[in-house]
C-alpha cells in the first residue's frame, strides 16, 4: 500500500532546509570576509562607497553605514580582476556538495538592494510591494520585523518558494527619495536589477535600518 505523502509537511521541511542551508552559507561567507578581506581592497572600496553616496568628508562611518557599506561591498563591489567578493568566495569553496546549491549561488549573485513599500505586517512576515515592479510579495527573515504598514525600505532578498528570504537588516527611506529613484529609472535605459546594482546605495544613504 503507498504511502499518503503529506505535501503540505513535506514543503515545509523543504523550506526550513532551504532556508537553514541559506543562513549556514552566508554566515560562512560574512566569516570569510572577516577573515581573509584584502585591508587594501576594504580601503578602496570605503573611498569608491563615499563617492557613490556623495559623502566626501573624511569620517567613519556610522553603525547605519558601515551595514550598508557592508551590503553593497559583499555583493556588488567588484575587485580589480572584475569580480564580487562573493564570487571570490566561491571559488574557494566545494560548490558540489548539495544539489541546490548552485541554485541560491546564482541568485545571490544576481542580488541587489531593491526598494518595497510595506503593505501588511504579521508575526513572522510581512507583505511588501516592489517600487519598480508592481508585485506583491512574502518577505521573511530571522531578524525581528519592525516595519509598519507604508514604510519604505530598501531590502536584499532571495526567493524561496513563493516567498522572498531577507538577507541583511533593511534601510529605511522617504517618499522623496522614492520620487528621485523612480524618475532616475525612467531616464535610462537599463534593467531595474542592473539599474539597482549601480544606483541603489545611493537612495538608500542616510536611512534608518529596523535594526536601529
Amino acid at each position: 500500500m503507498c504511502k499518503i505523502v503529506n505535501l503540505e509537511q513535506h514543503r515545509k521541511e523543504k523550506e526550513i532546509q532551504l532556508q537553514t542551508f541559506l543562513m549556514k552559507h552566508i554566515g560562512e561567507f560574512e566569516q570569510h570576509l572577516v577573515r581573509n578581506s584584502n585591508i587594501r581592497e576594504k580601503v578602496k572600496a570605503v573611498h569608491i562607497f563615499r563617492d557613490k553616496v556623495g559623502c566626501s568628508i573624511p569620517r567613519e562611518l556610522t553603525k547605519l553605514e558601515e551595514q550598508l557599506f557592508l551590503s553593497w561591498f559583499s555583493y556588488d563591489y567588484k575587485t580589480i580582476q572584475g569580480f564580487t567578493l562573493y564570487q571570490v568566495f566561491l571559488k574557494n569553496i566545494d560548490t558540489k556538495s548539495i544539489p541546490f546549491e548552485a541554485v541560491f549561488h546564482a541568485l545571490l549573485m544576481a542580488s541587489v538592494l531593491e526598494p518595497f513599500k510595506i503593505i501588511e505586517v504579521n508575526n513572522d512576515y510581512f507583505v511588501a510591494l516592489h517600487l519598480m515592479t508592481n508585485e506583491q510579495s512574502i518577505i521573511k527573515s530571522n531578524l525581528d520585523i519592525l516595519y509598519k504598514r507604508d514604510d519604505l525600505v530598501f531590502l536584499r532578498c532571495v526567493p524561496i518558494y513563493d516567498y522572498l528570504f531577507s538577507l541583511h537588516p533593511g534601510f529605511q527611506f522617504n517618499d522623496e527619495k522614492r520620487g528621485a529613484l523612480l524618475k532616475h529609472f525612467q531616464n535610462t535605459e537599463l534593467s531595474w536589477r542592473t539599474f539597482l546594482k549601480k544606483h541603489a546605495i545611493q537612495f538608500a544613504w542616510n536611512g534608518k535600518t529596523d535594526q536601529e
